[in-house]
């Protein structure tokens, strides 16, 4: 396995000198508050970037900081309850869970962005022991998705709640997601969501087969279904512009990105990329790029859909711990932001600058307004044996043949702000029993109705909420 590992770090290094990219090295992120991590698989950091001001919430089992475009430490918040195991980062609202508060059945805070204070409380309605409320988080504008992956814990079926936050709510719980009925199916595991969409990842295990729902959260009772061998749907993302909306989740185990783009209102493989010899753990986008985190110390940055440009490790900075990668977030203005045991690295993503110098009869004969053509990485296939003459051992870089290189999708049409759906509250569906990603979604046979918990008033202090007792 040591083996393996080296030989994947070496081709993609050589992948990484070859790059039409460069991963410019910006600032480290050094969290100063107590941690307990309770188990080797759970020792990392995780990471959210804000859009629009560039800080970076960093959060750890124990506590949640955040900092400011330039590094500068705003505030600090600690609590109990594996506080700080997911985080969820916009201008106004900073989104920490502690999913093994109050029995392991969760809880999750949202804190004002700009002072740590707390603004709500956010706990399900049919909240039990076990449910783990809070094992993944996502945030769209005053709209707060969390997972729930052990909701019913004899089954450990799984739920998504939404949240919204917004003055005439106050975070109230809007609609809850029971994407399926299996037993051990644990959707809510991850969680992204859109101003139209959301996408609910499902795996019981890294080996297992997974699953990858969505919903438009708009128009749909039922979800659709994306379903992929090792691990598929423990990480995943959610992007959606006035181009496109895509979706790229991540099989762990197998080492493999899918991205997919919205056609006809079905998600379509458009692109795939396999790094033989590593599990991946992370994952996140922006309109240009994809970064996967990786479990041998490396992040990946890929083209959309799936052309490898970059790699990069741990070495601009010291002391950095093997699991460099274990959190990713990417944002519009390619800022990359990497998490390790303890910390978390900020980069730039930008065009290589050239190699070398030209000479004065090169600089005079050549147009100076010519760009600088990135040389993609050639397409390999490695499944077994020795790789095609020419290409770069290691990796398996697909594409999918029947689709077009480039896919457009319609402007969509200018939709209210998301502050008080008028859907039934709960959205419940039975298995879907074709698992294709061009299916037609099936519709719910039922549906669920959640009742409103009550929401605390804002706390003044930012420290030590009580609703945290550790079991």
């Amino acid at each position: 396995k040591d083996t393996m590992r080296y030989v994947t770090r070496l081709a993609a290094l050589v992948v990484a000198a070859r790059g039409a990219v460069d991963v410019s090295p910006l600032r480290r992120l050094t969290t100063t508050a107590a941690r307990s991590f309770p188990s080797e698989s759970d020792a990392g950091v995780v990471v959210a970037l804000c859009e629009t001001t560039g800080r970076v919430l960093v959060g750890s089992y124990g506590s949640a900081t955040m900092f400011d475009a330039e590094g500068g430490t705003m505030w600090t918040s600690e609590n109990d309850g594996s506080f700080g195991y997911a985080v969820a980062v916009s201008e106004t609202y900073a989104v920490v869970s502690a999913k093994r508060s109050n029995e392991n059945a969760g809880t999750v805070l949202v804190l004002d962005a700009s002072d740590g204070s707390v603004v709500a409380t956010l706990q399900a309605s049919d909240s039990g022991r076990g449910d783990s409320f809070g094992e993944s988080v996502a945030l769209y504008e005053t709209v707060v998705a969390v997972g729930a992956h052990r909701w019913d814990a004899l089954r450990n079926q799984g739920k998504v709640y939404l949240f919204d936050l917004g003055s005439d709510l106050d975070g109230q719980e809007i609609t809850a997601y029971e994407p399926s009925e299996s037993a051990d199916e644990k959707a809510g595991i991850a969680v992204a969501l859109t101003e139209d969409y959301i996408a609910i990842g499902a795996a019981d295990d890294a080996d297992s087969t997974g699953r990858a729902y969505y919903y438009n959260r708009l128009d749909d009772d039922s979800p659709a279904l994306l379903e992929r061998s090792g691990g598929f749907g423990r990480h995943l993302d959610l992007l959606q512009t006035n181009d496109a909306t895509r979706l790229v989740v991540v099989a762990e185990s197998a080492g493999t990105v899918y991205a997919f783009e919205l056609q006809d209102g079905t998600f379509q493989l458009v692109g795939n990329a396999t790094v033989v010899g590593s599990e991946f753990v992370s994952v996140a986008m922006n309109s240009q790029y994809v970064a996967v985190g990786s479990n041998v110390g490396l992040v990946y940055v890929f083209a959309w859909p799936a052309t490898l440009l970059a790699t990069k490790d741990s070495s601009d900075f010291e002391d950095v711990h093997t699991h460099f990668g274990y959190a990713v977030d990417l944002d519009a203005s390619n800022q990359l932001v990497v998490s390790d045991l303890n910390d978390a690295f900020v980069y730039v993503i930008q065009d290589s600058p050239p190699t070398s110098s030209p000479t004065a009869a090169e600089a005079t004969s050549a147009p100076s307004t010519t760009p600088l053509e990135p040389t993609p990485v050639p397409v390999a296939q490695v499944t077994s044996g020795p790789p095609t003459a020419g290409l770069v051992p290691g990796f398996e870089l697909t594409r999918d043949p029947t689709r077009a290189p480039t896919r457009k999708a319609s402007e969509p049409t200018a939709r209210a702000e998301p502050t008080s759906p008028t859907r039934a509250p709960t959205r419940k569906a039975s298995e879907p029993t074709a698992r294709a990603e061009s299916t037609t979604p099936t519709r719910a046979p039922t549906t669920r109705k959640a009742s409103v918990p009550t929401v605390p008033t804002a706390r003044a202090e930012p420290t030590k909420a009580p609703v945290y007792e550790e079991s």
